[in-house]
């Protein structure tokens, strides 16, 4: 046997072997995926980024096809109680070999049976105000009534604004560093 044919051969069952490692720990993944222990983790993560707690009864994940939870649930931030959002299922199914090349093509994302529960307080807070973003809106304050102008005193010319006050005013500038 030539020694180029050793090297060949040494080539081959050297990537036969690193393809069957690969397997293996795609497998190993896959079976770990729909681990109770896994899908807890996901769960606290997902609730931990939400700030609210998120329930589901069962995680299905294939690899090479999606993800479905069933009976899937978030809860409302704290003061309201009860769920913010419901589902009987959701399904999240990709196409695998666009997401190798980076990009995420989506054969179906659906919902079964949603329901949201919308609430607003006694303060005119809604339950969804957390993840909407934004400032809550402020309530419009009444001015007070203006005061009459006081007489002015005889022979005495008033003027109505200092000059400072009389030049912004004129020219309407948008805030004092623009005077």
């Amino acid at each position: 046997m030539g020694a180029m044919k050793k090297i060949v051969l040494a080539v081959i069952a050297v990537v036969a072997v690193v393809i069957l490692a690969a397997v293996g720990y795609v497998a190993h993944l896959a079976s770990r995926l729909n681990s109770p222990e896994f899908q807890e983790e996901v769960r606290a993560a997902v609730s931990r980024q939400l700030g609210a707690e998120v329930r589901f009864e069962e995680m299905d994940i294939a690899l090479l096809s999606g993800v479905t939870l069933r009976r899937f649930a978030v809860a409302n931030p704290e003061p309201f109680d009860g769920d913010l959002f419901a589902a009987e299922a959701f399904v999240l199914k990709y196409k695998v070999w666009p997401l190798l090349s980076g990009r995420v093509e989506v054969e179906q994302l659906s919902l079964e049976r949603p329901v949201l529960g919308l609430i607003m307080d006694e303060d005119a807070r809604f339950n969804y105000r957390p993840w909407a973003g934004g400032r809550a809106p402020r309530r419009r304050r009444r001015r007070p009534p203006k005061r009459p102008p006081r007489p002015s005193r005889p022979g005495r010319r008033r003027q109505p604004f200092p000059r400072e006050r009389r030049r912004a005013r004129r020219w309407r500038s948008c805030c004092p560093r623009c005077r």
